[in-house]
């Protein structure tokens, strides 16, 4: 029996499965995305980010006990899905466009649910700043235009609830705060937004619940910082070998063997020297990415597996860190949690897979 839920959502299913041949791409005993708030979906290549935004979306066929969308409950999933794509407006990373005007792209959506209105496709289409591209063939446009012709779309549709798939992943660097404004924007006048996004930041910045997953499961922390191992006894302390470097981690009763952790991003130390503290983990790396704003920011280092660690804008100032820089990373064993049972696959951080 399905559980009873109070809190107005947007979705509530239990036991998805989405399975595609020999592979199990998505595995999720219960899932609840909050209405009118702004939900971001975080993972790894291939952890299941797009394909749980399709299901979302009514686009593929999954099989669940139980799928609610805003109230109403969908059942059998697998035939109900051009029911879904009524409240639900998926963009994708790479948009289909059709071999038109950019302006009739835009107004497609209107066109196929009998609700043409020239005003609103206007409206959308400055709204994304490519009003003055209007009547230029759609296949004229880079990527990034595309993908803000495929925004104005949904805007123009205005759905209960949008889910976009890597939004910003194509899009020019100037047009992101815009992006991001009009998800704010969304979400003050009651509509869902649902998000993937390799971009912590954007996550941090914009998100009201986070969603990590991996391997098609949903993993119990909105941390980066997942890596993969097996336990080794070394000495006094349980370390994770990952065959590139000991991680050492807090004492867990089933001893040695395969096992998966999360390392808490904001429990990482960064110094220019070897920190002389009660830390058990000091690692050295070199800085691979740099991303943030006033709030904070994301330091990306290889150390053997690439972390990620969250520091305040002055840590960030002080330490003066660019890219292609030697750093240490310091950290407690506290700071590992476990990940159970352990994941199959690549380790991971920040959305990047590593091989």
């Amino acid at each position: 029996m399905a559980t009873v839920t109070t809190a107005p959502l947007a979705f509530f299913l239990q036991e998805l499965r989405v399975v595609e041949g020999p592979s199990t791409l998505l595995q999720i005993d219960q899932l609840e995305v909050p209405a009118s708030q702004v939900t971001a979906v975080v993972g790894p290549n291939g952890a299941g980010k797009t394909s749980l935004l399709e299901v979302l979306a009514g686009l593929r066929v999954a099989v669940a006990s139980y799928f609610e969308c805003l109230g109403t409950t969908y059942a059998p999933l697998a035939t109900n899905g051009q029911r879904l794509c009524r409240v639900a407006t998926y963009v994708a990373q790479r948009p289909c466009l059709f071999r038109r005007s950019v302006f009739a792209n835009a107004a497609y959506g209107l066109r196929v649910r009998g609700q043409y209105d020239r005003t609103r496709v206007w409206e959308s289409l400055e709204r994304v700043g490519l009003a003055h591209y209007a009547h230029r063939p759609a296949w004229k446009l880079s990527g990034g235009e595309a993908q803000r012709v495929a925004i104005a779309r949904a805007l123009a549709i205005d759905p209960p609830i949008f889910l976009f798939d890597e939004p910003t992943a194509n899009l020019d660097r100037d047009f992101v705060p815009v992006f991001e404004s009009l998800v704010r924007e969304l979400v003050a006048r009651g509509r869902t937004v649902v998000l993937s996004t390799h971009a912590l930041d954007q996550a941090y910045r914009l998100a009201d619940q986070i969603i990590s997953l991996d391997g098609g499961r949903m993993v119990p922390f909105p941390f980066v910082n997942v890596v993969r191992g097996r336990l080794r006894q070394h000495g006094e302390d349980l370390v994770l070998d990952t065959g590139r470097l000991h991680i050492v981690v807090p004492p867990r009763p089933l001893g040695e063997g395969p096992a998966t952790v999360a390392i808490d991003p904001e429990s990482l130390l960064l110094s220019r020297q070897p920190l002389h503290s009660s830390a058990r983990n000091s690692l050295a790396g070199v800085v691979t990415r740099v991303e943030g704003s006033e709030s904070g920011f994301f330091i990306h280092v290889d150390c053997g597996v690439e972390l990620v660690a969250r520091i305040t804008a002055r840590a960030f100032a002080e330490l003066g860190l660019a890219v292609g820089e030697s750093v240490f990373v310091t950290f407690k064993s506290s700071a590992v949690h476990w990940i159970d049972p352990p994941l199959d696959g690549p380790s991971w951080s920040a959305g990047r897979t590593r091989r």
